[in-house]
């Protein structure tokens, strides 16, 4: 799976569900990553980081 991770924002959302509802359209192209290790985002989760809830909710409509 594909992540986006907002480092502004501290958010990571699912690249194939994140949108303009997420409200990172401010966040500046240097603070945005898109990664696809599952460990990363553990690691940011442990940090403080949150799952953009809105990523999540359109993920589990989509299975």
């Amino acid at each position: 799976m594909t992540y986006f991770v907002d480092h502004a924002e501290q958010r990571v959302h699912l690249s194939l569900c994140a949108g303009d509802r997420c409200g990172f359209n401010s966040t500046p192209a240097h603070a945005r990553e898109f990664t696809n290790s599952e460990q990363y985002v553990t690691s940011l989760i442990q940090q403080g980081f949150l799952r953009c809830e809105q990523c999540e909710s359109m993920n589990i409509m989509q299975k």
